[in-house]
């Protein structure tokens, strides 16, 4: 018999202020906060197979910077790194992870904010896996004839968006 369990925590991830702030390919810096930024993390244990799933309110992350996360994660709670699935918010508002962006910045301070979040991401891993209790999953079926989602950008006569 399978046993299913499941555990669940949330960290807050803001960045210091001042910090370079990810997209819009110009120049941006952290000036304050109008919702924090989280990352979550889910552990999913069945029989002896654990697998995280952990979402970062972020644009989105290089393979070098998942790297130093999964490393970090696998440290902390043992799960291989194959088994750890780390996915972005796609936020233009998030901090950058990248070197370089789109233009230059302060190197070391990315760096700083990689190793701050690596260290957040293995203790709300840690912290799923300790919260892990028997659980069972389902599935459900549904419709939603009237569209809710759709694609915001307009397109113009001449086929550009």
């Amino acid at each position: 018999m399978n046993t299913f369990k499941v555990g669940y925590a949330s960290t807050l991830v803001n960045p210091p202020l001042g910090h370079p702030v990810h997209g819009y390919y110009k120049e941006r810096f952290g000036q304050g906060f109008i919702d924090d930024l989280e990352a979550s993390a889910l552990a999913l244990t069945c029989n002896e197979k654990t697998v995280l799933i952990i979402s970062v309110d972020n644009g989105g992350f290089e393979k070098k910077t998942i790297g130093i996360f999964t490393s970090a994660i696998t440290a902390a709670t043992g799960v291989k790194e194959d088994c750890i699935f780390i996915t972005a918010t796609h936020s233009h508002t998030a901090p950058t992870t990248c070197w370089p962006e789109f233009f230059e910045t302060d190197r070391a301070e990315t760096e700083r904010y990689v190793a701050f979040l690596a260290e957040r991401l293995a203790t709300i891993s840690r912290a799923a896996m300790d919260d892990r209790v028997p659980a069972q999953m389902g599935y459900g079926v549904g419709r939603a004839p009237d569209r809710i989602a759709y694609i915001r950008r307009y397109r113009m006569k001449d086929g550009t968006t």
